[in-house]
């Protein structure tokens, strides 16, 4: 799976949390953070967008800090 594929992936993870609108805007500002380009990402951006994610505080709010980790596994897997 590309980087680009798994992060729909992520996203749709988000939406189920978060609803799609907020999920869209934790992502947006996860990638803006990272200047991920708008085209294909690479390995080494996708991680750092992850990374970004799992340091929000709405994200960890959702989750608590233990199931984010089991998320940022689960994420990083699927590239």
């Amino acid at each position: 799976m590309t980087a680009r594929e798994a992060l729909e992936e992520v996203h749709k993870d988000l939406a189920t949390a978060f609803g799609e609108e907020l999920a869209e805007r934790i992502l947006t500002v996860a990638l803006n953070t990272n200047r991920a380009p708008e085209g294909e990402l690479d390995p080494g951006a996708y991680a750092e967008v992850l990374r970004s994610l799992c340091k929000d505080e709405r994200v960890i709010g959702m989750y608590g800090e233990l199931s984010v980790r089991d998320k940022m596994t689960k994420w990083e897997k699927l590239v």
